[in-house]
């Protein structure tokens, strides 16, 4: 079976929805001006000696001793206490108004790398966006500015908008040649961003030469790069190579991805199960059904028991494989339970409930299930991606699917309205009010 392509996200599509997992490097943060860089969740710096422990504890309103507090509390780790000292935080910033200072400066960017880690994306590029203005300005090009660029990159993934991470990523990179050198183990993460984004986007040609580049300097580099960093790495290679069809290069950068998760003993968590999936689908295709089922089952155990948008994305992808093999309402049953898990787990405005829908309306469209409900559901997701600037990776597969539903159901001319708002900017279809609160009762289509 060949796969035709179409987009998405964290998720790049393969066929109609087979979702392939991609990652994006960690956040980071930088310790005052020694210009120590650390991963904010994973970095065990003590900042302050004991003669500064009351800038952890104590109620100083200062912006310096919030700034102080804020630091402290990303790198220990504490989300309580986190989130005590980003809400005065933000006070002090509001109150700051347009004032033009290092300490403003830094306030949004530790703003910032907290938002990113809350998955609060917008508002991280906001911060960020104020970080990096003020940066340009004053002519800066520290490390502060390469991180802080780095970080929008991230964010910008978040959202969706590969665009976006690609374009402030490329700005990172540049600043970080020029600060570390041509060939540094400490722009590997950067190469890495870019390789994500440029698979995102389709340009595979650019993806091979960033990871041939990121290759290259870890192989220069033996034992700088963290293996965590390198699985995912080997993991968004195999996403490369399964786009483009070159499934015997997919399944060796997959398994690697594998091997290393087994010889370093990391932690199997939700990307893990993911690209359990990403390796079932590359086993298909080569015809190695046993293989393939046994990656798929030991991904599926794994997914269930976990409310995670690559969960979501497992679940997608082995429904698709349960209805090509002639299963499609076992299929059915698995995506209607993970949009109850996600509505029930993060509500009906989040975007892992969107996700899960989105998935649940093409695979009832896809399979000839019921498109009354599939219009219904894609209805919905129009007006969750009309107020939220999020997940926009999904918008034209959304607008996509929702056109051909509506063809599928006679009416032409709104579809041909829908595909012409995807060709002409600025045009956005809209929706109806949430419908019957038992919208995925149990019995609607009679699985047990």
């Amino acid at each position: 079976m060949q796969p035709t392509i179409s987009m998405s996200k964290y998720c790049l599509i393969v066929r109609m929805t087979f979702i392939l997992v991609l990652f994006a490097g960690p956040i980071f943060s930088l310790a005052g001006n020694s210009g120590y860089l650390c991963s904010v969740t994973t970095c065990s710096l003590t900042l302050f000696d004991s003669n500064d422990s009351k800038y952890i504890d104590a109620d100083h309103e200062s912006m310096d001793a919030l700034n102080k507090a804020m630091l402290s509390s990303l790198i220990t780790g504490d989300p309580v206490k986190t989130k005590i000292v980003a809400e005065k935080l933000d006070r002090s910033v509001k109150s700051a108004g347009n004032a033009d200072s290092e300490q403003l400066s830094t306030a949004t960017y530790l703003l910032g790398v907290y938002c990113l880690k809350e998955k609060r994306f917008g508002e991280a590029i906001k911060f960020l966006e104020s970080t990096a203005a003020y940066k340009e300005s004053h002519n800066e090009s520290d490390e502060r500015y390469a991180k802080t660029l780095y970080n929008l990159g991230i964010a910008y993934f978040g959202i969706g908008d590969y665009e976006g991470q690609r374009r402030y990523s490329e700005s990172s990179l540049e600043v970080e040649k020029k600060i570390y050198g041509e060939m540094s183990p400490l722009s590997i993460q950067t190469y890495f961003n870019l390789t994500t984004a440029c698979i995102g986007l389709l340009d595979y040609e650019k993806a091979i030469e960033y990871s041939n580049v990121a290759l290259n300097i870890s192989g220069k580099n033996p034992g700088t790069i963290d293996q965590a960093d390198l699985a995912g790495f080997y993991s968004n290679l195999g996403v490369l190579y399964l786009r483009t069809a070159d499934y015997t290069k997919a399944k060796v950068y997959l398994e690697k991805f594998v091997s290393v998760y087994s010889d370093s003993r990391l932690q199997k968590d939700e990307n893990y199960s993911a690209v359990l999936g990403n390796l079932a689908m590359t086993y298909r295709y080569l015809g190695l059904l046993t293989k393939s089922a046994e990656f798929y089952q030991k991904g599926l155990d794994m997914a269930l028991s976990t409310n995670s948008e690559p969960a979501y994305s497992f679940i997608n992808n082995y429904a698709i494989i349960l209805a090509l093999d002639g299963s499609k309402m076992r299929g059915e049953y698995l995506l209607r339970q993970a949009v109850i898990r996600a509505r029930e787990h993060n509500g009906e405005e989040s975007p892992l409930y969107f996700i899960a829908l989105f998935n649940y309306a093409e695979y009832l469209r896809e399979f000839n299930i019921t498109n009354k409900k599939s219009l219904e559901y894609f209805t919905l997701c129009l007006d969750y991606l009309n107020k939220n600037h999020t997940n926009l990776f999904l918008k034209v597969p959304l607008y996509l699917g929702y056109a051909t539903a509506l063809a599928d159901n006679g009416d032409n001319y709104k579809a041909l309205d829908v595909i012409q708002s995807i060709l002409f900017a600025g045009r956005e279809m809209g929706g109806k009010e949430l419908i019957e609160k038992d919208l995925f009762n149990e019995s609607t289509f009679g699985v047990n």
